[in-house]
């Protein structure tokens, strides 16, 4: 009996600290938004496929740089690491809960758990109706 107990105690233990709750993203607010970004990947998404169009749609030095969104709604663009477009400057903002627009062109938030952001858009690519979706990495 003691030994039913014990094995019925440990399993309780065991399936009680292996469940732990996931942290909830943060809230896609200004203040938690706000940072220094660099490009992941670009993903161009149509008909249930999605295809990775990273080299397709960014140059090679184009994918060092570095986005900084400031809290006051403007951006800075460092061309860092192999030169290519020099830095460039520009507003932000976020007109609702799912929405991030930068320099007037607003799309969708299709992800965010507080260090990735994924943000999309009906898009063209090749002839294809779709969406591209542009993910980014806070540093």
């Amino acid at each position: 009996m003691k030994k039913v107990l014990f094995g019925l105690l440990s399993l309780t233990l065991l399936i009680g600290t292996s469940c732990k709750k996931s942290k909830d993203a943060p809230a896609f607010t200004k203040e938690n938004v706000i940072g220094n970004y660099m490009l992941t990947k670009v993903v161009f998404s149509a008909n249930g496929q999605e295809q990775d169009i990273t080299s397709s749609y960014v140059d090679d030095c184009e994918k060092d740089d570095i986005v900084t969104l400031k809290i006051d709604g403007t951006y800075e663009s460092d061309d860092a690491g192999q030169p290519c477009t020099g830095d460039y400057t520009g507003t932000w903002a976020i007109p609702a809960a799912n929405k991030f627009d930068m320099d007037g062109e607003v799309f969708d938030v299709s992800s965010w758990d507080g260090t990735t952001m994924g943000i999309s858009q009906a898009w063209n690519f090749g002839g294809m109706n779709g969406s591209v979706i542009i993910y980014m990495k806070k540093q």
